[in-house]
């Protein structure tokens, strides 16, 4: 991959500018993709997506996003389990339309869910979108 004024290549990881979390949003960060996250998005299939969590370790959880309904909580029935208690059981449903668009819904928990730093009920969900679940932080990415 090329360097433009979206990415910058370093060694194997490719940076990409989203928008940072802040309450002006005027400021941008680089999240860094490791190679292989960066191959493993333009792999989706189209109307899959993948929620990469933000983590400081050197491998971050993925999570692939490939059906229509997706739940997200501490219930070790949801499709995506994050364990703490700031997640509630079932926290927030993430939904896939016929023509791709995701949106994140709050199942009226108890801390709700934050995109991009604003608390709300549903959102629409973008490439580089940030959701926030108690604690965890979830970049959403599309191979559009």
């Amino acid at each position: 991959m090329e360097d433009s004024d979206d990415t910058l290549v370093i060694n194997d990881k490719t940076m990409i500018k989203i928008p940072i979390i802040t309450d002006d949003f005027n400021t941008d960060i680089n999240f860094a993709f490791t190679s292989e996250e960066q191959s493993v998005i333009k792999k989706l299939s189209k109307n899959n997506a993948i929620f990469i969590q933000h983590s400081s370790n050197s491998v971050r959880p993925r999570y692939l996003l490939n059906t229509p309904i997706t739940y997200i909580g501490r219930d070790v029935k949801c499709d995506i389990q994050l364990e703490d208690h700031s997640v509630s059981r079932k926290h927030v449903v993430i939904k896939c339309d016929e023509d791709g668009q995701y949106t994140a819904e709050d199942t009226g928990s108890l801390n709700g869910i934050y995109l991009n730093n604003k608390m709300g009920n549903s959102f629409k969900l973008a490439n580089g979108d940030l959701l926030q679940v108690g604690k965890f932080k979830l970049y959403f990415f599309q191979n559009n």
